[in-house]
């Protein structure tokens, strides 16, 4: 039986041309630029939900970060049993945790520059103060933003803190 010259087409897309010589394996042009056009029209329909995700979890991260320090506040003034003081400087966009002799222990970026990039960072009032027995000088309320989504730290005097919507 003699060998014939025909071409065969698999189902995947794959030409094998058979008895020429050579084997051509691979796909068209025309079939890699679908490809391309698909991906790229999946890609640009997720987007939009993909970075609202990254600003909500940055703001919730954001919020938790806070709630944390003023808890650790609370715990370096009881362990030290002295009196420290959180103050928002809204100029720079961080606040800072310092003694009475004004030795600063903690400093925490929070505006655009920071690693969460938020939009407005509102503290009321704009300082407390943390006594050695657990209570603070004023209940302290934290606004995280970034565009349309938001975050709130609540404060108690008791120094009972917990993140709200």
């Amino acid at each position: 039986m003699a060998p014939t010259n025909r071409t065969r087409e698999s189902g995947r897309g794959m030409r094998d041309c058979a008895g020429s010589g050579s084997r051509k394996i691979g796909f068209t042009v025309v079939e890699l630029l679908i490809v391309l056009v698909i991906f790229g029209v999946v890609a640009a329909i997720g987007m939009p939900r993909i970075s609202a995700q990254l600003r909500h979890t940055r703001v919730n991260q954001a919020a938790r970060v806070v709630a944390g320090d003023l808890e650790r506040a609370a715990a370096i003034s009881a362990e030290r049993r002295v009196p420290v003081r959180l103050t928002y400087h809204a100029s720079n966009g961080e606040y800072v945790l310092a003694d009475r002799r004004g030795a600063v222990l903690m400093r925490r970026p929070l505006g655009i520059e920071s690693e969460w990039k938020l939009s407005a960072v509102n503290f009321a009032p704009r300082s407390v103060e943390f006594f050695p027995g657990g209570i603070t000088s004023t209940p302290l309320t934290v606004q995280l933003t970034s565009d349309n989504y938001a975050r709130r730290v609540t404060m108690t005097r008791a120094g009972f803190v917990r993140v709200v919507r």
